[in-house]
This record gives structure tokens, C-alpha cells and sequence, in this order.
């Protein structure tokens, strides 16, 4: 389904037209931005109108009148239900609901009349999946806004819409051309603070967050994002071309079967990262596009510079040496981790005391974990493989868990084992990694066959190690011995201050 554009470039230059329709998607955004930057601050109407006309023009060019005209419904819908039934609870179920169906459908064409070979170069349904987060998080949030602040995680309270806006506002916020095609997709809040050039926050310490020049000469602001993409590309191509040749395909072949384990495993752990440096391109160059607008700004550290960290979509550094699945998984795809802890998971949790700490916390219950599982499955497509992937992450969730509970505290002060945490964390580094490349396999091969004999040439490993390791920890009751032996040794208090560290954080923007 690619627009003209690409098919002209790929006829001139014999490059798969949907291959070129992401490139072009996030090229075209830099011109946007810069222009963007210069135009009159607290002009809504001008930044909006810029917004929607710039948006059309890319996404009729790279995808067509008729994709466009889908996505221009969805907004219109998604808007006119909000407003005509703004305060009721199941306005904002109904547009998150339908906007995963309308999604749906596009994950559904790929799928079923997509090349698959070509599978992940086929970026038609990536605009709908940014519109798709931005049209549920306003709902919600506008649902919000009737309902009073204290009743409200301080999470939610921040995102809540007060005011209802008007159709182009909203327009200008679904169509707004930073994060279109690979996020982030910002709140609706943080948009309009960007078109009408509101200050971050209520602090009197923060300049208006959408004046550059007030930060760094405009040379260098526009100069320093341009060169991170130059050397954004220049990392990807040379990890390319060092890693270019690991798949997870190769996992099907005879001569991955006639590997010894260990080095099936650690090919799997490289083929994972050179695979992972594709969406690594792609956010970064994003998130350069965010800084270049000013849209990325979040505000002042406590040295008193600015941050300007608000469209990270991964945290490379915390992810390749996280040392627990749930640093892994907090440090990928951050905003759609974020949309849904506040727009799927927290609408199904109860809000009690702590009787411990006094303070208000969110009990899940066993549907809103079910929501949450059931949107992410919707929203990544219906493939066979992302269902083996998220189910399998949550026996690996558990054991996490569990082994950090039993063991964890043994290894912090004032515990005289404390000084093998490095060899600790070491052992769990290695653990986490090469297990969730292990289940990665399913998320990239997608259809059962595949899945099925790279699994079998790993003899199922990781899948019959969680689930022994479960048995024995909370079946056996190694993790109830364990904590009793904590007890004993007084380390409870170490384990219930540290325990939280990577295990049940939320992190929020």
C-alpha cells in the first residue's frame, strides 16, 4: 500500500518500495521540524493548521488518499464519541476498543495478503499503531478531566484534559508529525503546552521549554541533533554490516541443529541485538526529529541544564546490561509501556492504603492484567508468533520474581555474602539476556512451523527451565525456605527497601 513516491524511488533505484516508505516517512520529518521551530510561538492556529498539512502531505505520499482518508475517519470518530458522551466511562472503553478493531484490520491485510517474507519492511500499519495509542490515551484522559483530581493517580491526574478542545485542536494532536510513523505518541497535554508554547511545568525555574534560543545558540541546536542522526546511521551500518549475516532464520537451518547448546544460545544473543538495531535506527532518528521541533524538552536537572529526554523510546544502555527482565522490558518501547500502565492496566485496579507506609498504591486485578496482555496483543498484530512471545514472558515474569525475592537480598548488606553481588549480577546479566533472545525467536518467526523447529533445535530450554524453576521455587517451597532464612539473618528490611529496585517499579514520564 505505498504511495507514489516510494514506488518512483524504487523504480529509479530498484529498492522494495515498502522497504523506502519508513525512511522516506521520518526523512520527510526534519524539514518539518526545523521549520516548525520558527514559526510564532503561542500561534495555536498556525501550529496546528502546520501540523495537519504537513501530515497529510506524508502520509498521502508514502501511503495514499485512501490510507489517509481511513486515518482522517478514525480521528473524526474517535473525536465526535468523546465529546458527545465526555463524563461517561464507557465512551472512552468504546474509542480504545475501536481503534484496535479499525488497527486491526490493517494488521489483518498484512497478514493475510502481505508478503511475509517481507514482513517487516511492510510499515503500513505503523501510523495507525502511533494513531491508535494517541486516540485512546485523549479519550481517557478527557474522561479524566470530569473526575476529580484526588481520585486520580498522580499519574493520571497530569494527563487529565479539563477543557474539551476543538476539532482542529484534536486534529492537530492526532496528526501532529513528531512520533507519526514510530512514536512517540505524546499525551495530548504535552502537544498543546508545544503549540501554544506553555511552559513545561509550574516551576519558575524552567524557561518557556519551546525557546531555543534561550538554551543554546541556534547553530549549535540545530547542528548537534543533525549530527547525532549522521551518527545514528554510522552506528547502524557498521553494526550492520559487522552482525548482517546472524538471523533468527538461521535457527531453521541443519547446521544451527548441529550446534552444541551453548553456542546455539549465544547465537541467538548476537542475532538478537543485530535484529534489535533496526528499531534502535528508527527511534533514535524520531527522537531527533522531537529535538530538533523542541518538543523533547522535559525540563531542568538539578545542575540547572536542560533535559531533553522526553521522546526516548528506549534506553539502550539500561537494556543491554539490565540484569532482570523487568529493567529489560521498562527500558524498551518506553511510551507504549507507558500508555499501557495508564490507559489499560490502572483502569482496572482498586486504589488502597498501605498500612505499612500510609500512602495511596494501585491493587491489580487479574483483569487488568488481562486487558493489558489482550491491547498489546492487539495492537503488535495476530501473528501466532507475538502471542508465543507474551505468553511465555509471563512464566519468565514469575520466575524473576520469585528467584529476586529468594535470593536477592543474600547478596546485599548487611549480608556477609555481599561481596559477590558483581558475580550475582553477573550470572542474572547473562540469564536475562539470553532467555529473552531465547523467546525473541518466536516475536521474529511468527508462524508456528517456524517457531516450532527452532524451539525443537533448543530442545525447548528455556520454556522447560522456567517452568522447572517454578515448580521447584514455589512448589517445593525453596522460596518460602528462603525468605524464612532471610528473617532469621534480619535481611527483611534489606529486602523490602531494595527488592523494588527493577522489580516493581512504573516508571512514568
Amino acid at each position: 500500500m505505498a504511495g507514489k513516491l516510494p514506488l518512483l524511488l524504487s523504480d529509479a533505484f530498484g529498492i522494495p518500495s515498502d522497504g523506502l516508505t519508513l525512511v522516506i516517512s521520518i526523512v520527510a520529518a526534519y524539514p518539518v521540524a526545523v521549520i516548525a521551530r520558527w514559526l510564532p510561538k503561542g500561534s495555536r492556529l498556525v501550529q496546528e493548521l502546520y501540523s495537519v498539512v504537513t501530515t497529510v502531505a506524508i502520509l498521502v505520499s508514502c501511503f495514499g488518499w485512501t490510507y489517509y482518508l481511513n486515518y482522517l475517519a478514525a480521528t473524526v470518530y474517535s473525536y465526535s464519541i468523546s465529546r458527545a458522551f465526555r463524563g461517561q466511562k464507557w465512551a472512552p472503553i468504546l474509542v480504545h476498543c475501536t481503534a484496535l478493531l479499525h488497527l486491526s484490520y490493517y494488521h489483518l491485510q498484512n497478514q493475510v495478503f502481505g508478503k511475509l517474507e517481507d514482513f517487516e519492511n511492510n510499515d503500513v500499519t505503523a501510523p495507525f499503531m502511533v494513531l491508535t495509542i494517541r486516540m485512546s490515551s485523549y479519550a481517557w484522559s478527557l474522561y479524566d478531566g470530569t473526575r476529580s483530581p484526588d481520585s486520580l493517580p498522580s499519574s493520571l491526574a497530569s494527563r487529565a484534559i479539563v477543557s474539551q478542545p476543538s476539532l482542529l485542536s484534536y486534529m492537530g494532536y492526532t496528526h501532529f508529525f513528531c512520533g507519526l510513523i514510530t512514536g512517540p505518541a505524546f499525551d495530548y497535554n504535552v502537544v498543546e503546552k508545544f503549540v501554544t508554547g506553555q511552559r513545561a511545568s509550574a516551576s519558575e525555574r524552567l524557561p518557556n521549554c519551546f525557546v531555543w534560543i534561550q538554551f543554546v545558540p541556534p547553530r549549535v541546536s540545530i547542528l548537534r541533533p543533525l549530527l547525532e542522526s549522521i551518527a545514528v546511521l554510522a552506528g547502524y551500518a557498521i553494526g550492520h554490516f559487522a552482525l548482517g549475516s546472524f538471523s533468527f532464520h538461521h535457527c531453521l537451518t541443519a547446521e544451527f541443529k548441529s550446534w552444541n547448546l551453548a553456542s546455539k544460545f549465544l547465537y541467538v544473543y548476537v542475532a538478537g541485538f543485530a535484529h534489535r538495531l533496526k528499531y534502535y535506527l528508527g527511534w533514535q532518528l524520531s527522537e531527533v526529529v522531537c529535538t530538533i521541533s523542541g518538543i523533547s524538552f522535559n525540563g531542568i536537572d538539578k545542575d540547572g541544564k536542560p533535559l531533553w529526554d522526553r521522546a526516548v523510546q528506549l534506553r539502550f544502555l539500561d537494556l543491554e546490561l539490565a540484569t532482570n527482565p523487568r529493567d529489560y522490558i521498562d527500558s524498551w518501547n518506553v511510551h507504549t509501556a507507558m500508555w499501557l500502565k495508564n490507559f489499560v492496566y490502572l483502569r482496572f485496579t482498586k486504589r488502597v492504603v498501605d498500612k505499612e507506609t500510609g500512602k495511596s498504591v494501585e491493587v491489580p486485578s487479574n483483569f487488568a492484567n488481562l486487558a493489558t496482555f489482550v491491547s498489546s496483543a492487539f495492537w503488535h498484530g495476530f501473528f501466532l508468533g507475538y502471542y508465543v512471545f507474551f505468553v511465555s514472558g509471563f512464566p519468565l515474569t514469575l520466575f524473576a520474581k520469585s528467584v529476586r525475592r529468594a535470593f536477592r537480598p543474600f547478596f546485599l548488606p548487611p549480608s556477609p555474602f555481599a561481596r559477590f553481588k558483581p558475580q550475582y549480577d553477573a550470572l542474572t546479566f547473562v540469564a536475562t539476556h539470553l532467555c529473552l533472545n531465547y523467546l525473541a525467536v518466536s516475536y521474529i518467526l511468527l508462524q508456528y512451523e517456524k517457531i516450532f523447529v527452532a524451539y525443537s533445535a533448543m530442545y525447548f530450554a528455556w520454556h522447560i527451565g522456567l517452568i522447572g524453576g517454578l515448580l521447584v521455587l514455589k512448589g517445593l517451597g525453596v522460596e518460602q525456605a528462603m525468605v524464612a532464612l532471610q528473617r532469621k539473618m534480619g535481611l527483611l528490611k534489606v529486602r523490602k527497601g531494595e527488592m523494588n529496585d527493577g522489580e516493581g517499579s512504573n516508571k512514568t514520564d
